[in-house]
């Protein structure tokens, strides 16, 4: 998030305009929220449809962009709003409001990810590997 932050603010970033809460709230949903969720799901994922070779792998991604939709992103809007000190009726503003647009452009860069994890990356590294292709979609979100 500190990254995200940075590209966002430019070259006036500094500790004065860091914010921390931000940064604190982000790695709370990540660590105790989305990450281990996310890393249930990837292995429930797996004992549904096992195996790298296409069919699974594009069943895989498909149900990846179902999760996303109906889970992934609300438990992320809501988790970040609650977080932030909002109501859960903010959140679920926050959800109505940003869901769509968000899975849109999600769906130009995970669905190549879930492509390259599938196929390449074993089971017990993928919550690593989809958390640095995270990093890399919260940097792009940030411009």
């Amino acid at each position: 998030d500190i990254v995200c932050q940075g590209l966002a603010v430019g070259r006036d970033f500094g500790p004065d305009v860091w914010d921390a809460r931000r940064s604190r709230n982000m790695w709370v949903a990540g660590t105790f929220v989305t990450g281990p969720i996310g890393h249930c799901w990837q292995v429930a994922l797996e004992r549904m449809v096992p195996g790298n070779a296409g069919r699974q792998i594009l069943a895989k991604t498909t149900c990846n962009a179902i999760w996303a939709w109906f889970l992934g992103l609300p438990i992320f809007f809501m988790t970040i709003t609650l977080l932030n000190g909002r109501s859960v009726e903010s959140g679920l503003t926050k959800i109505r409001s940003d869901l769509a647009s968000t899975f849109t452009a999600g769906m130009f860069y995970w669905p190549f990810v879930n492509l390259l994890v599938f196929r390449f990356v074993v089971l017990d590294s993928r919550a690593i590997a989809n958390s640095c292709a995270g990093v890399l979609w919260n940097i792009f979100l940030s411009y």
